[in-house]
């Protein structure tokens, strides 16, 4: 048994880094171990499919995931899929990921320029901004795109 605090810390840091190595490689053997998008097995990260299924408690710079209960590992791994680092900043800058927005895939109710997801997703790009504005006068319905002449439209989502 470890008596002192200093021996207690070093015991407890080898085992949580055990604890973690050993998790992270039953995790990336279980979700096939390569990037579903390339193939490769390099460098890989373990990435939410849905950000908004994640459970928050799993979060945060105490390992939650990591250190969470078997039953509770599993049920967040079972939402996840390996993408190597390149495809991993691909796919966060497709969805618009920044500063720990949101990770869903845009789809039809999420898309950009709709009031849905000004309002439920936070997104204040231009054209998410005057959907919500556009919402809350009426103009437009929750999954409506903004509603906007040619010219104004050119300077809210430039191609």
């Amino acid at each position: 048994m470890v008596r002192d605090r200093a021996s207690y810390n070093e015991y407890m840091a080898a085992y949580m880094r055990q604890k973690y190595a050993k998790r992270r490689a039953e995790a990336i053997a279980f979700l096939g171990g390569k990037c579903v998008r390339c193939g490769t097995a390099e460098n890989l990260e373990i990435d939410h499919i849905y950000a908004s299924t994640a459970d928050r408690r799993m979060r945060g710079g105490k390992g939650g995931m990591w250190t969470s209960s078997e039953e509770r590992f599993w049920a967040e791994i079972r939402k996840c899929q390996l993408l190597c680092h390149g495809h991993h900043v691909e796919k966060t800058s497709e969805n618009r990921e920044f500063g720990g927005g949101s990770n869903k895939i845009p789809d039809d109710s999420y898309a950009h320029g709709t009031p849905r997801m000004y309002l439920y997703k936070k997104c204040k790009c231009p054209g998410c901004r005057l959907a919500g504005k556009q919402y809350k006068s009426k103009l437009i319905k929750i999954d409506e795109f903004v509603l906007a002449p040619l010219t104004q439209l050119a300077r809210v989502f430039p191609s």
